[in-house]
């Protein structure tokens, strides 16, 4: 049946078609719901995927006008196309033309049914590798809500048979495998530290990786090492960002809450850096690298100055521009805010044009932290760019933590805009709660960690439950995260809006579908990585995610309790399958007393492989005469094999 399938695909390439027009021909009919024949054969068609991913559950299913079979369409997953056999082309509808009849294209299943009994077959097997077999009645639900049926550890590469009794199963039944990975740190030394910039309290830990270096950008200094930790150059961040305007030097107090972003979209390659002249001026920081090197910090950067006033509280970029968000706060502590749309190809080009596009004031939505979305996908020239948001929880009974909100921008001509007259709109989740947590933000809660003979208190609310940098668009999904208070082992919040049944904090993460030339985001799902002890659960804090190629999630966080220094941490959670437990990255090697720290985190997918992932994380360190609230960074590459 493996050859069968293969010269399905290769009918469908060589006639030029896509799904879609076979289906309008009458070649494939559509299944809405999606069912199985009693009697069939299940394809997941994947054009060119040598790595071992899941098949994807969310994509088209179409019946075979014979009744003899069911094709799954994954193709709009956009697998990278690496390991193709030498000679082979893409069609123009993405298929493999001609494909050699032993030819991969990654995990895939058939499905046949004997009597009661389902023999599913996983082809394309790693020898070595353990693989979870998953069912399901309903293709609407999450995958995380999938049943387990068993795992298998392949040895040798012939495909895997996996026999399934059907009695009292329910009569439409379907089946997907996901490869067991564990990611595990491949790469990790420590980066800037509070002895190299005495005094600051919070690094606001940043970093961007590229094809051989890592730039670390944090509140005071800026360094560049290769993949090795190897470092190369720093600088300080007044001195990197510097610019003279007329007879005043910028920044005028000191350069803080900065980003960096390494932009694959461009040839060469550009690292883009910003900051903001916090105590001074307030205006925005800007450095562009004139390649793909960022070694000289000196010459090696284009500055600019963008003289608009407010706190730079997040940033994000796409194919067409740069977006900083300014917030300022009126007299009754609601934010305002305006996105700067810089137009990229212009900063590259040595020219700064830009436009402030307002954020509508809406008292239902007191946004502290708007998080533009990064896009590295391709973008039309009419496509958009999300604005993403936290709201207001709902303090009523029950107690509910607040809804996800996003806005739409595009551009016109030479301006970014927002659609006219349009309101903030609510991320829906359909019959799935996520705002069964706790909004931490302004809340009265603080996150214990240990400090001799006693127990120190960390003030998480400044930030608290808004959303974290960065949330990413990758193959057509955007992910994002932010921080939620827990009560109890369930993972839920089941309490009243003063917060005292909270007893952890963890990393709420959602998957939404970006359809970046509409305009519109689509809940797929969420999910939540936190500490499952009964007792003195770590607490977590300042998460960031990312994904990857195989649209695997990697989180990264600082953790602490009542029994342990603030360390760094890491999670990660399979498409398809449950988040692992914490690991350890650094421990915390001391009391760290104030009680300020933070206030974010990074997490970035290799360009290299898109595939591995890096990480920027705080923990404490040893108290010493010139800080005795002393943090470090640590940076880590954290990778499963594939």
């Amino acid at each position: 049946m493996a050859v069968a399938s293969l010269i399905l695909g290769r009918e469908l390439a060589s006639a030029q078609l896509t799904m879609q027009e076979a289906a309008s021909q009458g070649l494939l009919r559509p299944l809405r719901p999606i069912e199985i024949p009693t009697s069939a054969t299940f394809w997941s068609w994947q054009t060119s995927c040598p790595l071992p991913y899941d098949p994807c559950p969310d994509c088209t299913a179409y019946a075979l006008p014979d009744g003899t079979g069911v094709l799954v369409d994954d193709r709009e997953v956009l697998y990278p196309v690496f390991g193709r056999p030498a000679g082979s082309q893409l069609s123009g509808n993405g298929l493999l033309d001609n494909p050699p009849p032993d030819y991969g294209c990654g995990l895939w299943l058939e499905l046949h049914i004997v009597a009661s009994v389902a023999q599913v077959t996983l082809n394309n097997v790693v020898p070595g590798r353990t693989y979870n077999l998953w069912s399901s009645s309903d293709l609407t639900v999450p995958v995380a809500s999938w049943a387990f049926e068993t795992t298998r550890t392949a040895s040798s590469s012939d495909p895997i048979v996996i026999p399934v009794q059907l009695q009292g199963r329910p009569p439409t039944l379907f089946f997907r495998a996901s490869e067991v990975r564990d990611y595990a740190i491949q790469t990790r030394f420590d980066g800037v530290s509070a002895t190299n910039v005495p005094g600051m309290a919070c690094p606001d830990s940043m970093g961007a990786v590229g094809t051989d270096r890592f730039v670390e950008l944090i509140n005071g200094m800026i360094q560049v090492y290769t993949k090795g930790g190897i470092l190369v150059t720093q600088d300080i961040t007044d001195s990197f960002f510097h610019i003279r305007q007329g007879s005043t030097d910028y920044p005028t107090s000191g350069a803080t809450d900065s980003r960096i972003f390494y932009d694959v979209s461009v040839t060469p390659h550009r690292w883009v850096a910003c900051s903001v002249d916090e105590n001074g001026s307030q205006y925005v920081l800007l450095a562009v690298s004139t390649g793909s090197s960022p070694d000289d910090l000196t010459d090696g950067w284009l500055r600019y100055l963008v003289p608009v006033g407010g706190a730079l509280s997040a940033a994000g970029m796409d194919a067409y521009g740069i977006y900083l968000d300014r917030v300022t706060y009126l007299g009754t502590n609601q934010p305002s805010h305006a996105i700067l749309a810089i137009r990229k190809s212009d900063l590259y080009s040595r020219t700064l044009t830009y436009n402030s596009v307002l954020i509508p004031s809406d008292p239902t939505v007191p946004v502290h932290y708007l998080q533009p979305a990064c896009n590295f996908d391709s973008l039309g020239p009419a496509g958009y760019t999300f604005l993403l948001a936290k709201g207001a929880p709902s303090s009523g009974t029950p107690y509910r933590g607040a809804a996800i909100f996003y806005h739409r921008l595009y551009w016109d001509g030479s301006a970014a805009r927002l659609p006219q007259n349009e309101a903030w709109i609510q991320l829906t989740s359909g019959p799935r709660e996520y705002r069964n947590y706790y909004d931490l933000t302004d809340s009265p809660v603080s996150a214990p960690h240990y400090i001799p003979g006693g127990i120190g208190t960390m003030d998480v609310r400044a930030v608290g439950s808004d959303l974290m940098p960065r949330a990413g668009i990758k193959n057509g999904v955007l992910c994002f995260c932010h921080l939620v208070g827990l009560s109890g082992p369930s993972g839920t919040y089941t309490g009243d809006a003063t917060g005292a049944a909270v007893d952890r904090s963890g990393v709420q993460w959602f998957r939404a579908s970006a359809d970046t030339v509409h305009g519109s985001l689509a809940y797929l799902e969420h999910g939540r990585i936190y500490d499952t002890a009964v007792a003195s659960p770590l607490w977590y804090h300042f998460p960031s995610i990312a994904v990857n190629c195989a649209g695997d999630i990697v989180a990264g966080f600082s953790a602490s309790n009542a029994n342990s220094y603030v360390g760094a941490y890491y999670s990660w959670r399979p498409i398809g399958g449950l988040p692992s437990a914490y690991r350890l990255i650094r421990n915390g090697l001391g009391a760290y007393e104030d009680s300020r720290w933070g206030d974010y985190s990074v997490v970035v997918t290799d360009p290299t492989d898109n595939w591995s992932f890096w990480t920027v994380q705080e923990y404490a360190d040893y108290p010493n005469p010139l800080n005795p609230n002393s943090w470090r960074t640590v940076i880590a590459q954290v990778r499963a094999q594939p």
